[in-house]
């Protein structure tokens, strides 16, 4: 053999050591098991939980009580209860997988899953999905944006929805002719795992949705008598933000979204609310003063306690350094801003106001001014089990 075939033949077993090490079965990634009936598809069944909040009534006799239990409430009108439900399914790439709108028979806070909750979804990927409940104001406020174009197979513009903003209020009060849906939203990372018995086949994820607003309600009672009758006609609050986005943007929860393996937390209070302890608006928002119309007007002869809810509901708002959020009354008659003025302004002792919050100011005019306290209120987190209807004329997803 000649020194060059030796050497030949010296690398050609080198190789095959070399090659037999790297493809040792240790070292290759192994597929997981296919099943019988396994097509990369498993079927996703959606349990969604839907927030919500009790209000004290337009008019009542006691005052709020002040809440330092971290205690949660329910809803009160249709309004801030879920009439439609956009489900949009993201794969890793950015393909829409599903997008799929369902609107319920009657509004509902407490019963939420049909089979149009029901998607037959790739598995073996971490997908992001989307659910925007009562979106027709949202697409008003945001140039009729159209959220049944965003096409299966398309590409998500996840920019452009994180982007989309709640600029104006809501106006629901006995007075307002124009009453509508509060819109609700949240986005969700969700690990599709292969199936692993033929159980795995079908899989539920349980996901909560948020009320996008805040509102607040009054309570106001006067310790002084006047030697004229005076009605409070108005509350006002400044320095409020005049946008939010749509979607939460860097908000944390308690107890928080995901556990440590990514997982989405169930809440583990008595009426499974969860709290928002910090958020982002939009970059340069606006302030601006809110005034709410007292109706009945009261009266600060009658010794007794108005307890007011005008059902407005606003962005939520992070008060500006250095500024902080004043609540004022209005009167009627000759004096107006005369007793107005006598009372001043008074601060609210609170910056952030996160949305799904119910903000209860408590009033009481005195000899010298108005006093004012403040309590945040959280909705409750409410489930949405499965085995009940209630969805009519789905939208099948848009290809």
């Amino acid at each position: 053999m000649t020194f060059i075939s030796k050497h030949i033949t010296a690398l050609i077993a080198s190789l095959a050591v070399m090659l037999a090490s790297c493809g040792s079965p240790a070292d290759e990634p192994v597929a997981p098991p296919r099943l019988p009936g396994d097509e990369g598809t498993v079927m996703l069944d959606l349990n969604v939980v839907v927030d919500g909040q009790t209000d004290p009534g337009a008019v009542g006799s006691r005052a709020f009580p002040v809440i330092e239990d971290g205690s949660f409430e329910d809803p009160v009108t249709d309004y801030e209860k879920l009439k439609t439900l956009r489900v949009i399914i993201v794969r890793p790439d950015g393909t829409v997988e599903h997008n799929r709108y369902v609107e319920l028979s009657t509004p509902a806070y407490n019963v939420l899953h049909s089979d149009n909750l029901r998607f037959n979804v790739r598995h073996s990927e971490r997908k992001t999905i989307y659910l925007l409940g009562n979106e027709a104001v949202v697409s008003k406020q945001n140039g009729d944006y159209d959220f049944s174009a965003i096409a299966v197979g398309s590409q998500f513009p996840a920019g452009t929805v994180a982007d989309l903003k709640l600029n104006a209020t809501i106006d629901n009060s006995l007075s307002s002719t124009s009453r509508t849906y509060v819109p609700m939203s949240e986005s969700f990372d969700v690990q599709i795992d292969a199936p692993k018995t033929m159980d795995d086949f079908e899989i539920t994820r349980q996901l909560f949705i948020t009320r996008s607003l805040i509102k607040f309600s009054f309570s106001v009672k006067s310790e002084v008598p006047y030697d004229t009758k005076r009605k409070l006609t108005g509350i006002s609050v400044t320095n409020l933000a005049d946008r939010s986005y749509y979607l939460p943007r860097a908000t944390v929860y308690d107890p928080p979204k995901y556990d440590a393996g990514g997982n989405v937390t169930q809440s583990t209070n008595d009426k499974g609310g969860r709290l928002i302890t910090s958020f982002e608006l939009p970059d340069g928002f606006s302030t601006t003063k809110r005034r709410f119309p007292v109706m009945p007007y009261y009266d600060l002869d009658s010794e007794n306690e108005l307890i007011f809810t005008p059902y407005i509901y606003m962005p939520e708002s992070d008060v500006k350094e250095g500024s902080s959020y004043n609540v004022r009354l209005y009167f009627d008659g000759d004096r107006d801003d005369e007793l107005s003025d006598w009372l001043g302004t008074r601060p609210l002792a609170i910056t952030d106001i996160p949305r799904n919050t119910h903000v209860k100011v408590n009033i009481k005019i005195t000899s010298v001014g108005i006093v004012a306290d403040v309590t945040l209120v959280p909705y409750t987190c409410i489930s949405l089990n499965p085995g009940f209807g209630g969805f009519e004329h789905p939208e099948e997803d848009t290809n």
